[in-house]
């Protein structure tokens, strides 16, 4: 109901965001979404959009559900749109939460590099903000990067900080991914085997 309202009031960002979701639904129910052209025309309305923190956020929630999808060229087009919205927004927080959505999506399309580099201008400010949810997913997403080169003592490290960060928060949830990746981590170093193996 509230895209058909953003619609019909010719809102171009949210009808944007609306139609995204909507093809994005589709697509998860095996019927034909969006083509790569209408892709563009709506990555482009949402550029242009003047409510810089309130659009970026959006934007942010529908790039979750392309990774979700695992579809993560769209998702990483949206996240970058949301960066250049909380930049002209000049919300600290907003831009650091984001860092970590896109060292995910970078991560998860096998660029380390490009990731790590991301969450290590991150992790200062996560701190500084006290956002121990997303230290938990920082840490948590080093520790993966560590694996893939093979250093499981960093690992190691990094997922016991995750833990750490989880603890603090008090989630269930969030302790028990932590847990089980320090956990599993633990065996492969045991048994000798890397992320690659």
């Amino acid at each position: 109901k509230t895209c058909l309202s953003s619609t019909k009031k010719k809102d171009p960002v949210f009808s944007s965001l609306c139609t995204l979701n909507r093809s994005l639904i589709q697509t998860i129910r095996g019927k034909k979404g969006l083509s790569n052209a209408a892709l563009e025309k709506h990555n482009a309305t949402l550029a242009s959009a003047n409510t810089s923190l309130a659009t970026g956020s959006a934007l942010a929630k529908t790039a979750e559900m392309y990774v979700d999808s695992k579809n993560y060229a769209q998702s990483l087009k949206l996240l970058q749109q949301a960066e250049r919205q909380f930049e002209a927004a000049g919300s600290v927080p907003a831009k650091t939460r984001n860092h970590i959505r896109i060292a995910r999506v970078l991560q998860l399309q096998g660029d380390h590099g490009g990731a790590r580099a991301r969450i290590q201008s991150a992790i200062g400010s996560l701190h500084q903000l006290k956002n121990r949810p997303m230290l938990v997913q920082a840490y948590g997403l080093l520790g993966k990067d560590a694996e893939t080169r093979s250093q499981m003592d960093q690992a190691l490290d990094y997922y016991a900080k995750s833990l750490q960060a989880a603890r603090a928060v008090g989630s269930p949830q969030l302790i028990g991914q932590a847990s089980l990746a320090l956990c599993e981590a633990n065996h492969k170093k045991g048994s000798g085997k890397t992320a690659e193996t």
